[in-house]
């Protein structure tokens, strides 16, 4: 029985020593969509904050699901059920809606999805955290997400998800 306990203490010891090893790693990729060139460590108390604009049309966004640091993680609904109720910001159609991130390291990936009917999406490529919004009138759901990994890609140092809704007329 103690052998099993030693196993489980030497188990977590070893889980610690890699999440601390790898939240130290340097971060080195670039992405042109960052607002900011002052780069800060990823604060394990704060969630970073997200930016969406459409020109001079600020498009405020609601958080969503994320795991991060000393918050833990929280788990939220996905798709049109997150945007149910958020009033939707108008945009002219086509106009570039751009997405940022203040004072953090880059994400390694940065995905932005347009919510559809019957709880389907689809994936808006992006292009340095720019994307066109769509010519047709109507109200249009997205959700973005950012992921930040240690540079080999094997380990999570957290990841964060935001919702907004715009409207071209």
């Amino acid at each position: 029985m103690k052998q099993l306990q030693w196993r489980w203490v030497l188990l977590i010891l070893i889980v610690a020593c890699s999440l601390a090893w790898a939240i130290s790693l340097p971060k080195t990729k670039e992405w042109k969509g960052q607002v900011s060139t002052k780069v800060r460590e990823l604060s394990q108390d704060s969630l970073p904050e997200f930016h969406v604009s459409a020109g001079d049309t600020v498009v405020p966004v609601t958080q969503g699901t994320y795991c991060w640091g000393n918050r833990g993680c929280a788990d939220y609904a996905w798709g049109k059920m997150m945007t149910r109720g958020l009033e939707p910001t108008a945009v002219e159609a086509g106009k570039e809606i751009h997405i940022s991130l203040e004072d953090v390291p880059v994400p390694l990936d940065l995905i932005a999805q347009q919510f559809l009917d019957n709880n389907t999406y689809e994936t808006v490529t992006l292009a340095d955290g720019v994307f066109k919004a769509p010519t047709a009138p109507g109200v249009y759901h997205y959700g973005v997400s950012a992921y930040w990994k240690t540079e080999d890609g094997k380990y999570s140092k957290g990841d964060s998800s935001v919702v907004f809704v715009i409207e071209v007329k």
